[in-house]
């Protein structure tokens, strides 16, 4: 009867005289119109999705809205939705569609949405809202807006990775009159802010008159560019065989100072230490078992050969003057090993009676390799005994503990002793 805007009643009054039937009044209408005020209120909340857990707003990180809308009218409203143009902007609807809710009832709606770099960029995404409803009669409703406000993530940063190659001429590796050096430098925004204005600053560069390629550039968080410049070195520079550089990076926030990179140092040409390792094994090809050596079993030995250096070895192999004195030779033959890589060579032995009498094969083994420049570095040596040594031994530690009832730190009648023995394994 609310909803339908009114209350229409009808009634008559009957009397019963001294005799006769009842009689009847004629009827009376009365109609009274209800409250058909109508009303909606919004309660709109954003929940930031916090992937790193910083309380702030980072690119990839969501928000989740939700809506509480409610009827504060005494008519029953339907069609009632939450309005967003952010949402709806981004294509985005709520969960779930439109209600009908009686006088007082509310509903709740949620939608996820994705802030854009903009939005973040801009230090806040500000969202207001509404909700509408239809009454029984008259046009829509609206309640009043919304705002909800989730800073994002706006701390800037910057990371710059120089190196610097030297355009090496003649090969030798060291810097010479008329050679260059190509510097390269890699700037990555590591903040939550797009940086503008981002390029390289190197003074070595800058006193030289010369520029970086390209100029600056604009980097969305996570983003990176590159910039190269290529420098002359002067006499004095070539003089001291080397030349050390230092640069930064610089970019402009959306709001704030400039913001600098901390600095990297790159020193051409770099170190030139060489080095090797050599890490040998054997192993007895023990045709009964036994673990000890018997006429016509060989041992396999192998080398792992690395270069510990930074420059590359050329002719890498293995010296083994066991193996030299048997005629024997590793396989493979020469390696070129870069920095960091390793060659694997083996060879198979078979030893003299006098070593099948001695019960043992002890052999010590290095490797060598050529730097570009300089004499041959060769590695440390590597020992192996086939087979290993077998001796065995054991220790023993005794420990006891009086278990002191009284707390005299003396033993009496009925206290016990509690033994712990560590008994280890000293053999091989």
């Amino acid at each position: 009867e609310i909803d339908a805007g009114r209350v229409e009643n009808t009634a008559t009054s009957t009397g019963t005289p001294p005799s006769g039937p009842p009689v009847e009044s004629p009827p009376d209408t009365v109609v009274v119109p209800p409250d058909q005020a109508s009303g909606l209120r919004t309660e709109k909340t954003g929940v930031l999705n916090d992937l790193d857990g910083d309380d702030l707003l980072d690119a990839g990180e969501t928000i989740t809205y939700t809506f509480v809308v409610t009827n504060t009218g005494a008519v029953t409203l339907t069609d009632v939705t939450p309005n967003d143009p952010l949402l709806t902007n981004a294509g985005i609807s709520v969960t779930p569609g439109p209600q009908t809710l009686a006088p007082g009832g509310s509903a709740t709606f949620t939608a996820t949405y994705t802030p854009v770099q903009a939005e973040i960029d801009a230090g806040e995404v500000v969202n207001t809202a509404t909700a509408t409803g239809t009454p029984p009669s008259g046009p829509p409703v609206e309640s009043p807006p919304d705002t909800v406000t989730v800073p994002p993530d706006q701390t800037p940063g910057l990371r710059t990775d120089k190196t610097g190659t030297l355009n090496d001429l003649d090969g030798d590796g060291l810097i010479d009159v008329g050679e260059t050096i190509t510097y390269s430098f890699v700037v990555a925004n590591t903040g939550g802010v797009t940086l503008t204005n981002v390029t390289p600053n190197d003074p070595l560069l800058a006193n030289a008159g010369i520029s970086v390629t390209p100029g600056p550039q604009t980097l969305a968080p996570g983003g990176t560019a590159t910039f190269t410049a290529t420098y002359t070195p002067t006499q004095a520079e070539v003089d001291a065989g080397r030349v050390e550089n230092t640069a930064t990076s610089s970019g402009t926030p959306p709001s704030g100072p400039p913001i600098e990179s901390p600095p990297d140092t790159v020193t051409v040409p770099p170190d030139q230490g060489t080095g090797l390792r050599t890490e040998k094994t054997g192993v007895l090809n023990d045709l009964d078992g036994d673990a000890l050596i018997d006429p016509g079993e060989t041992i396999t030995y192998t080398f792992v050969v690395t270069n510990t250096g930074v420059v590359t070895l050329t002719d890498v192999t293995v010296n083994d003057p066991l193996l030299a004195n048997a005629g024997l030779s590793v396989t493979p033959g020469p390696q070129t090993l870069a920095p960091g890589g390793t060659a694997t060579f083996t060879a198979t032995y078979t030893p003299t009676q006098a070593e099948i009498d001695a019960g043992r094969v002890e052999n010590t083994a290095t490797s060598t390799g050529t730097p570009p420049s300089g004499p041959p570095t060769e590695s440390p040596p590597d020992t192996i005994v086939v087979p290993p040594d077998q001796a065995t031994g054991m220790t023993i530690e005794k420990t006891a503990v009086l278990n002191d009832l009284d707390g005299d730190d003396l033993l009496d009648l009925g206290e016990s002793i509690t033994y712990s023995f560590l008994v280890e394994n000293t053999g091989a």
